[in-house]
């Protein structure tokens, strides 16, 4: 291989080990946001991020990326999730009730026993 190349290789994979590095720190940084009650969370990055069982209530979500999030049991009441990607949460249990859905990606996201935006299950059996 020429050193040329090798080099710009190099530089390449260092700089998307960089990039991943600095993500992963974002997405901590946002969960921890989350954590303390921060309720504007618009465009943050929570993948896999863990809210079972917690408070997300009128919390402004917009955009965000809460795909494969535990959500198992969280309170969402009037939570803005307009166009936030939940593909693959785990819902089961949460209540939205007044929540904003518009646009929301629900692909493969657990909803069993999840209370709706009208305050009615979204899985009635």
């Amino acid at each position: 291989m020429k050193p040329r190349l090798f080099f710009t290789l190099l530089l390449t994979l260092g700089l998307t080990m960089a990039f991943s590095a600095a993500q992963a720190g974002k997405s901590e940084a946002d969960y921890q946001r989350a954590l303390r009650g921060d309720k504007n969370l618009a465009r943050t990055n929570l993948e896999e991020a863990n809210f079972e069982n917690k408070s997300l209530r009128c919390a402004d979500l917009r955009f965000a990326d809460l795909h494969e999030a535990e959500l198992e049991n969280a309170d969402l009441r009037g939570a803005n999730l307009a166009g936030a990607n939940l593909e693959n949460a785990d819902l089961e249990g949460a209540d939205l009730t007044g929540a904003c859905l518009a646009n929301t990606r629900l692909d493969d996201a657990e909803i069993e026993n999840t209370i709706g935006p009208n305050g009615r299950l979204l899985n009635p059996d």
